[in-house]
């Protein structure tokens, strides 16, 4: 397969479903089928490649697993879909390196920094909620 932009969907034990992106799409099947993909696919396995999409820009691709992942969410529910940001296992469970951090990275990754940059600050979840914690140093 040429090097591209593709939206991958998968097929996922107990009728689940992933949705990725990525540049090139074997390669990271692979990655998923041999457990070293990402949370979701260690917890529940691949069992075959639902559909694979290629697009004509990064941005066209990112937009396009959004939609995937949405157009998945109205077959089968929120619950059995994963991918485009909503990464959390299945099970609800914490990964390790989740745990010793005190904040699950897929939350993290959607905070912002109130003062901007690197170092210590208050910082604030994306949207009306506001949380402050202490950065460790």
């Amino acid at each position: 397969m040429r090097k591209g932009f593709y939206v991958y969907v998968l097929n996922l034990t107990e009728g689940r479903r992933y949705v990725g992106y990525s540049r090139d799409p074997e390669r990271r099947i692979a990655q998923h089928k041999s457990g070293r993909g990402c949370e979701v696919t260690k917890e529940a396995k691949v069992v075959s490649v639902h559909s694979v999409r290629e697009y004509r820009s990064e941005n066209e691709a990112l937009q396009g697993e959004k939609d995937e992942y949405h157009r998945q969410c109205s077959l089968l529910g929120n619950a059995r879909v994963r991918g485009a940001n909503s990464t959390r296992r299945f099970s609800g469970k914490v990964a390790k390196r989740d745990r010793k951090g005190g904040v699950p990275g897929y939350v993290r990754r959607n905070w912002v920094s109130q003062r901007g940059g690197k170092g210590k600050g208050k910082r604030k979840p994306a949207g009306n909620t506001v949380l402050t914690i202490k950065l460790k140093s």
